[in-house]
């Protein structure tokens, strides 16, 4: 995504967690609504994007405030509405502990592939060379793998749509 794209994206949500700031004031089942923790800023503004890409002409499309606004809403209260980050994963340690045990399964199969099989002695050069292969696929692993864990951490800390609407954004 680029820096663009970030910012617009966040000034979406500032705007439409002002509005819902503003509504809940008022809407006690949206307030309640919105502390589901099953629902986070991503996720509705993927579900407003969805909605307003559904209306585009050509790839585009003019669609009130009132309308987003509506859909976010809709978002909220709507339990069977599921747009969350498919990278966001289940915040227990069973989850996590399964995600370690296929990393480690991985990591595991990777090494079997790597090991060579002939059963002479290889030379000291073939032996070095081999050594340099499985040391920098080895680091290739740890860097993708702490890519993963590093985008893993990010969709856990996604705030949820009442965490947002708290945050000193305005």
């Amino acid at each position: 995504m680029t820096d663009i794209e970030t910012t617009y994206k966040e000034a979406y949500k500032k705007a439409i967690a002002a509005y819902l700031k503003e509504r809940i004031k008022t809407d006690t089942t949206l307030a309640e609504a919105c502390k589901k923790e099953n629902k986070s800023m991503d996720g509705l503004l993927k579900y407003v994007t969805d909605e307003a890409r559904k209306q585009a002409k050509n790839n585009v499309a003019c669609i009130p405030d009132e309308e987003v606004y509506g859909w976010a809403v809709h978002y909220l209260l709507e339990d069977s509405i599921d747009c969350e980050p498919k990278n966001k994963k289940s915040n227990s340690p069973e989850a996590d502990e399964a995600d370690e045990t296929e990393e480690q399964t991985e990591e595991n199969e990777a090494t079997l592939e790597n090991t060579p099989q002939h059963t002479e002695t290889p030379k000291a050069e073939e032996s070095e060379g081999w050594k340099k292969d499985v040391l920098a696929e080895r680091k290739r692993k740890e860097s993708a793998k702490a890519e993963k864990k590093a985008q893993k951490e990010k969709a856990k800390k996604e705030p949820t749509v009442h965490e947002w609407i708290n945050m000193e954004l305005f």
